[in-house]
């Protein structure tokens, strides 16, 4: 089972057990942009998006995309 929001401790509080196995409990935070485009595949644009400067910016199509 995995939940995630604002209520878990108040749900867990209800849970009359908390089952047999392994637990782990875990912090997730929110992707970074460039971990976000590594985990869509989009490993060419991650390259161009890390290579780029102000006094070399991405061209308006990779921008765009």
């Amino acid at each position: 089972m995995i939940s995630a929001g604002s209520l878990i401790e108040f749900a867990r509080s209800e849970i009359p057990t908390f089952g047999l196995g392994r637990i782990r409990s875990m912090l997730m935070y929110p992707l970074s942009f460039s971990e976000f485009l590594a985990g869509a595949g989009e490993q060419r644009l991650l390259k161009s998006v890390k290579d780029a400067t102000p006094a070399d910016p991405l061209n308006i199509t990779i921008h765009s995309k």
